[in-house]
């Protein structure tokens, strides 16, 4: 299983950690699904948009908040968004590796 590792960035609320590494859950087990956790969906790529469909559940590295992330996202093309209105993490994918997305 991948490492956590805490980092400090402008864009976490309140100067508290983002995950810096994801986790992997082989099942869908809510519970476990702590910051930073990814669950790849049964049916990856069969759900949204043709072009860039859903492919896993992601709990937010930041505050936990679970969320879609598209195949896109995913292989670190674009970025993930936090949907939570208390959280602003803005982050990239790659590989397993989260890199907080810099302000402009």
């Amino acid at each position: 299983m991948l490492k956590r590792l805490l980092k400090q960035d402008s864009l976490v609320p309140r100067g508290e950690g983002m995950v810096a590494e994801l986790d992997i859950l082989n099942e869908w087990i809510p519970d476990q699904m702590q910051p930073g956790t990814v669950f790849v969906l049964e049916n990856a790529g069969e759900v949204g948009e043709k072009e860039d469909p859903y492919w896993a559940v992601l709990a937010c590295p930041s505050c936990g908040m679970l969320g879609l992330i598209t195949r896109k996202q995913i292989n670190g093309l674009l970025p993930v968004i936090c949907g939570s209105e208390q959280c602003s993490a803005q982050f990239f994918i790659r590989e397993s590796e989260v890199i907080v997305r810099k302000p402009f």
